[in-house]
């Protein structure tokens, strides 16, 4: 490994490059938050890179397996906290996006063969990042970059207001083309020269993380004005909960308590009440949705095993009218739906009953699941839907499925 200018990479076997291929992505894994500390290790995922970029940008035999294998351990690693809501998810979502990361290897060796370990690296790793996060879900999910990690490091986090998260994964990886740069090339004597000079090693390597500090003091964050009084209700929830632990009637109790109590203990007016995720427990029918199922029977795809019936269509609109706009906006139903579903529910905040309804002149926004039309049938997407005064101002789709 301690090559000339002159003399191309030694070959690495299977069993080496699968070793330290996964010793990257238990470094990358352990950095991630909730392992021993809550914010995460963004110091540890500034240097994770080193060991694949050390051994992966040597050839060898079945290197794209061996690194595909790694990524799979590793992504097992991340993804492990899945099991609580689908056990069954969590091979798929290490096997799957792993491809991407013997694409970033396979790039790897052939910037390598050119550049420096500290240009090399994130290219290759900003590649593979790239294709995980362009791909579409199932085939993928985008949310997880390697540059998250730094969201609790401030020296640099402030960076991302320049450059984003990309901008972070770029100053990691090529940190750790650094450090892989400066152990290939250590003990070497003066009549071996190294590949490429040091002084361009310590620019790509170092400049970037020079810069992200220079930018964090640099470019403050941006002037904030007084604006509405927003209260946000987000409940912990335990992944386990999700899968079925717990009825969607009480998950919406919990939000109604959160929001009565954040009321009563604000000091002053609250102009929007916030719902997080999909909070609220039944789908937003929208009526292009009905229109479509109505006039040409479009209906989810088959293969999702769910499909939609008049009866179905009425529970949800009757839900979204008695749980949403009677209950928050009032006056109560008339019609004694909404006091049935309504007394299943414990220790109801009194509010959700009176004439004026919990949130009395807030407006209200929350995460829901919506039923819209697409293509030739029917599709769900996560989506966030505005009330006030208890009317339907909009809605708008999430932007990247995870």
């Amino acid at each position: 490994m301690r090559s000339s200018a002159a003399e191309p990479l030694e070959p690495v076997s299977f069993s080496h490059r699968f070793l330290w291929a996964t010793v990257a992505w238990l470094l990358i894994a352990a950095s991630q938050p909730g392992l021993g500390r809550s914010q995460g290790f963004g110091h540890t995922g500034m240097v994770a890179l080193a060991p694949w970029a050390l051994v992966c940008c040597r050839p060898g035999r079945k290197a794209f397996l061996a690194e595909w294998l790694a990524a799979s351990v590793g992504l097992f690693c991340l993804m492990l906290w899945m099991r609580h809501l689908f056990i069954w998810l969590v091979p798929y979502l290490a096997l799957v996006p792993a491809l991407y990361y013997g694409l970033g290897g396979w790039a790897l060796r052939r910037f390598a063969a050119r550049w420096p370990l500290a240009l090399a690296a994130p290219a290759a790793w900003m590649l593979a990042e790239l294709a995980r996060w362009y791909m579409p879900p199932p085939s993928s999910f985008g949310w997880w970059r390697l540059g998250t990690f730094q969201h609790d490091t401030e020296w640099v986090s402030g960076s991302s207001r320049v450059w984003g998260v990309w901008g972070l994964t770029w100053v990691s990886a090529a940190l750790g083309g650094w450090v892989a740069d400066l152990w290939r090339t250590r003990g070497l004597g003066p009549e071996e020269a190294p590949r490429h000079p040091m002084r361009t090693v310590h620019l790509l390597g170092l400049g970037p993380l020079v810069l992200a500090i220079a930018l964090t003091i640099l470019v403050p964050a941006p002037a904030t004005t007084a604006g509405p009084r927003v209260l946000l209700i987000q409940p912990g929830i335990e992944q386990k909960l999700k899968a079925g632990g717990q009825s969607a009637l009480q998950v919406y109790l919990d939000m109604l308590r959160g929001t009565a109590e954040g009321l009563a203990g604000s000091e002053g007016p609250v102009d929007l009440v916030c719902w997080g995720e999909t909070m609220f427990p039944y789908n937003l029918i929208q009526p292009d949705a009905v229109q479509a199922f109505r006039e040409r029977g479009a209906n989810l795809p088959e293969v999702t095993g769910r499909s939609y019936d008049e009866e179905r269509i009425a529970n949800h609109q009757q839900a979204v009218r008695e749980l949403i706009v009677a209950a928050m906006f009032g006056p109560p139903a008339r019609t004694g739906a909404i006091a049935a579903n309504l007394a299943r529910l414990p220790d109801l905040p009194s509010e959700v009953l009176g004439e004026g309804g919990l949130l009395g002149d807030a407006a209200f926004v929350t995460g829901i699941k919506e039923l819209v039309p697409h293509g030739d049938g029917l599709m769900h997407r996560n989506a966030l839907a505005l009330w006030q005064d208890g009317k339907l101002l909009g809605t708008a789709g999430k932007v990247h499925l995870v």
